[in-house]
């Protein structure tokens, strides 16, 4: 074994130890992050600051692709991806608090989503997989 292939092995060897204990510690952070946000967090309740006003929802839509044309039956089979753009008043934080984590994702089960009704849908129930994560930005951010 030479002196080179003797070193690698060696600064892996030692490397590898120090990554872990930086993974662990911004995980810590995360984890304190979404303990915070979570403590008292109803997806139930609309996240407004103030109940009498109005939350602003700014829905788009993205077609990708045409799948399918029925012209007898007049059905079309898209792939559309649904975008929908919120501030939520109650999951706000202070970056210097949280490791400087400015962007936390929270799965889309445990935050509150809006009440979006397809009409006129071939598919029922209208899956609500097509939301898989929503990143929630620091208030510096938003």
């Amino acid at each position: 074994m030479t002196f080179v292939a003797t070193f690698r092995n060696l600064f892996i060897r030692l490397s590898i130890p120090i990554l872990c204990i930086e993974g662990i510690l911004g995980d810590e952070q995360e984890y304190r992050l979404t303990r915070y946000l979570m403590a008292n967090y109803d997806p139930s309740v609309r996240p407004a600051k103030n109940s009498t006003e109005a939350l602003s929802v700014v829905f788009g839509l993205s077609l990708h692709s045409i799948i399918a044309v029925d012209e007898k039956n007049q059905i079309l089979t898209t792939n559309c991806w649904l975008t929908q753009i919120w501030t939520d008043a109650h999951l706000t934080w202070n970056a210097t608090d949280f490791g400087g984590i400015h962007v936390n994702r929270v799965p889309f089960q445990r935050a509150w989503k809006p009440d979006t009704v397809l009409y006129k849908k071939t598919i029922d129930p209208f899956p609500e997989s097509f939301a898989l994560h929503l990143p929630f930005l620091a208030p510096a951010w938003v």
